[in-house]
């Protein structure tokens, strides 16, 4: 099944999702990033067989192709590159070097995903972007003047960004934690009278499902939350990794 620029554009929790794609395995000796879906589809992968050398090149793949000029779209990415950063210690000179070469406002894919990684050195990071990125001057100082947070730690009230940009880090580090901080989310999706949380227990009840169909890791991470959770989650999370168990043993459309 193919894949249109609007479903690309969403989001990395949706790039590979919304329609799953013949798979070709992250761990090619040298994979195909030459396209927008044979890059997203890499990056969707990543976590099973790192290839952190080759995050920058996917990213700005994906930035020619135009999947960031909508501002909702970088969420997942800076997540991706958070997680990059946070296994990868010796890769932010290098990663850095090449995602200043991103256009304009898309930058604010490296300062987030640098903020975000957990890093100690989070700041110093930042500190040396002053210079190669003067319009991100101001941002880049109310981020000095405050204390680094990992992306783990934002409340999922913030917005459905922090669910995409959840899923952009579990794409990069194939950690459990993403995914359960989304889990927890699942019961904002019957809270009619909060339309914003409502908002963001429907992406995560929909982007678990449809990652748990598309990842077997993410469906084991379900699994074995479903005894750790309290009763009113675990429901819910039976009930996605029903529809998820569904749709995996469901015939390939011809």
């Amino acid at each position: 099944m193919g894949m249109s620029l609007s479903q690309l554009a969403r989001s990395l929790a949706a790039l590979l999702a919304a329609a799953v794609l013949p798979f070709v395995p992250a761990h090619a000796a040298t994979p195909d990033l030459s396209t927008l879906e044979s890059a997203a589809r890499w990056i969707k992968h990543y976590y099973e067989a790192p290839q952190p050398k080759l995050a920058s090149q996917a990213i700005l793949v994906l930035s020619k192709g135009g999947v960031y000029q909508n501002d909702g779209e970088t969420p997942p990415t800076f997540g991706f590159v958070a997680g990059v950063l946070a296994k990868n210690k010796a890769i932010a000179p290098s990663l850095i070097k090449d995602l200043t070469e991103l256009p304009g406002d898309e930058r604010k894919i490296l300062v987030l995903g640098i903020w975000y990684s957990g890093r100690p050195d989070a700041k110093k990071l930042l500190q040396g972007l002053l210079s190669a990125m003067p319009e991100h001057k101001v941002n880049i100082e109310n981020l000095l003047n405050s204390q680094p947070i990992s992306l783990r730690q934002i409340s999922l009230d913030q917005g459905t960004w922090v669910v995409d940009a959840l899923w952009g880090n579990f794409c990069a580090t194939g950690d459990a934690e993403p995914v359960k901080r989304v889990i927890t989310a699942l019961p904002w999706a019957t809270l009619r009278e909060d339309p914003a949380k409502l908002a963001v227990g429907e992406v995560a009840r929909w982007s678990l499902t449809t990652n748990a169909v598309e990842h077997p890791r993410v469906l084991e991470i379900c699994r074995k939350e479903v005894a750790k959770q309290p009763p009113e989650i675990a429901k819910l999370l039976k009930e996605v990794i029903a529809e998820a168990e569904q749709h995996r043993t469901k015939p390939a459309a011809p």
